[in-house]
């Protein structure tokens, strides 16, 4: 029901093990939105030239390398080289900004993974993709528990990221704001969602019910 003009896929993480599931998810998104236009990771443009070629013509790719522990500033330009990306999250902000949007709405981004790294089916409210729902990425989902130092560091390097994009916005008057009820990501002020989205859409959708 959802029919994007853009969606932004994350950078190809995984090792080459995962590659088929790749191929695969691509074939979905290709298959549920046949209108949008894709923003991909840079490493994600060889899936796409040797098995969706027909996908060329709608995507866009950016590169990151930045590292964030040695940055004082947001690299924002998608049209160079820009930070790394620990989570969507911060590749949908980027994207937003150098689009030049003035006013972003965030929906369905809770940051709540630490509070329930023992059910990795919480908050999902797509379900489990055919890339989250493997191995590899309950593995890699570790990486994040809040017990290990490796954890503690990815979640403050991730909320670095948070801090450089909003103090960017911040000096670039554009507005962003979390529509999204509870979790922890507290560092864009939080707006009802029937405020962002408006009562009768709600009223519509409960009489539907």
């Amino acid at each position: 029901k959802i029919d994007p003009t853009f969606h932004c896929v994350v950078p190809y993480y995984q090792t080459d093990k995962e590659r088929s599931n790749w191929i695969d998810y691509i074939s979905d998104m290709k298959d549920m939105m046949p209108n949008t236009f894709f923003v991909w990771g840079l490493n994600t443009k060889k899936l796409i030239d040797t098995f969706h070629k027909d996908l060329c013509n709608r995507s866009y790719y950016i590169r990151t390398k930045y590292n964030l522990l040695t940055l004082e500033k947001a690299k924002l330009n998608i049209s160079k080289t820009i930070m790394t990306i620990p989570t969507a999250l911060t590749q949908c902000l980027t994207v937003a900004i150098y689009m030049g949007f003035k006013e972003i709405y965030l929906l369905g981004f809770d940051l709540n993974q630490i509070c329930h790294i023992n059910d990795r089916t919480f908050g999902r409210f797509y379900g489990m993709s055919k890339l989250t729902d493997t191995k590899f990425e309950e593995e890699a989902e570790k990486n994040l528990d809040y017990k290990s130092t490796d954890g503690w560091y990815n979640w403050w390097l991730m909320n670095k990221q948070f801090f450089l994009i909003k103090q960017f916005a911040d000096q670039n008057g554009i507005s962003i704001i979390n529509g999204t009820q509870g979790g922890i990501l507290s560092y864009f002020k939080r707006q009802p969602i029937e405020i962002i989205i408006g009562h009768e859409i709600l009223l519509e959708k409960n009489e539907d019910s």
